[in-house]
């Protein structure tokens, strides 16, 4: 029988997740920017139905991150980031239902919203992880200024269109590596 402790399970769907968004990444740009392929409601719902999934098993693997700093010593920071995480993850599965439901894109109020806790989020799970000692400080400093950077970018350059999903996986996989790494 297959037996896993949590930092194992955490980073095996962190990674997961990002996996299920680069799949979703790869969909979205072979139709809409290189368009390899014709508009297809199938393909449409398998693209936005991986990237929903992605974010199903971010949130579950936050939530795993949440209890291993805890473990570490983390108290507050974790559980703000994770709960806030969760909040994100909600709202980008009502966006991309939204979008599924209606076949339009553009950037709503929701979407910004998503955007934003999704990004303070992860910078909460960074400055949880700079406070303890579940991996090393230096982790948790390049977590806290991608997200902080990535805000003030995405929202400066592009504030027509702030939503890019990669942006809020590459901290996750970047964090599950570290779990299974750096023991």
């Amino acid at each position: 029988m297959l037996s896993l402790n949590v930092r194992t399970a955490c980073a095996i769907v962190l990674i997961a997740a990002s996996m299920f968004d680069l799949a979703s990444n790869l969909m979205f740009t072979g139709r809409s920017v290189l368009k390899w392929f014709g508009e297809s409601q199938i393909f449409l719902q398998w693209e936005r139905g991986l990237l929903m999934a992605a974010f199903v098993l971010a949130a579950m693997g936050v939530s795993l991150l949440e209890t291993l700093l805890g473990r570490a010593g983390g108290t507050v920071l974790p559980l703000t980031g994770a709960t806030a995480f969760l909040v994100g993850a909600v709202v980008a599965l009502v966006v991309e239902a939204s979008f599924l439901s209606s076949g339009a894109h553009s950037t709503t109020p929701l979407e910004v919203t998503m955007v934003v806790v999704l990004f303070v989020a992860e910078a909460l799970l960074g400055a949880a992880i700079i406070a303890t000692s579940l991996l090393p400080a230096w982790v948790g400093w390049t977590i806290v200024a991608w997200d902080i950077a990535f805000l003030v970018v995405v929202t400066a350059l592009s504030p027509g269109d702030i939503y890019y999903p990669a942006l809020h996986f590459l901290p996750l996989t970047f964090i599950g590596v570290a779990l299974l790494v750096m023991r």
